[in-house]
């Protein structure tokens, strides 16, 4: 069973229910022990981190630049990256607040909600996309994580 840590800092509950999409969808995947983990948890105990043997995180700020930021670290780890696959749906016909990837990420998973929005308010192609990255993120590990 391989071991994912889905990582993240939710000062107003937003990426922290973004986190648990991630983690609902990557726990539909069999053999993969999926695991909720704040940001500020791990920082007192970051030696539990050699534990997992994925780390997905969901940070706030600038989107594009916070994901570049994450590659490159990944990458000086010796770190696989996980991008996004996922096409976005409004251009064959979904409405763009029910289309998946509507914000056009292939680095990573985006989504967006109002600032003053409550923590559940994204739109349902967000949650979507969320779920189907957990997913996506999960079966990379599992197909990665082969037996030698």
């Amino acid at each position: 069973m391989s071991k994912l840590a889905i990582v993240y800092h939710s000062a107003h509950g937003h990426t922290e229910f973004i986190a648990r999409q991630v983690h609902a969808g990557a726990s539909e995947i069999d053999g993969i022990d999926a695991h909720l983990v704040k940001a500020e948890d791990i920082a007192r105990t970051p030696d539990e981190l050699v534990g997992y043997d994925g780390v997905s995180s969901l940070p706030s700020g600038d989107k594009q630049s916070t994901l570049l930021s994450m590659f490159v670290f990944s990458m000086q780890h010796g770190m696989l990256w996980v991008g996004n696959p996922i096409l976005p749906e409004q251009h064959s016909g979904v409405p763009y607040d029910e289309a998946a990837n509507r914000l056009g990420s292939w680095s990573g998973l985006m989504a967006q909600a109002g600032h003053a929005a409550p923590a559940d308010s994204f739109v349902p192609g967000d949650v979507k996309t969320a779920r189907m990255f957990g997913r996506h993120f999960a079966q990379s590990l599992d197909r990665v994580m082969v037996p030698a």
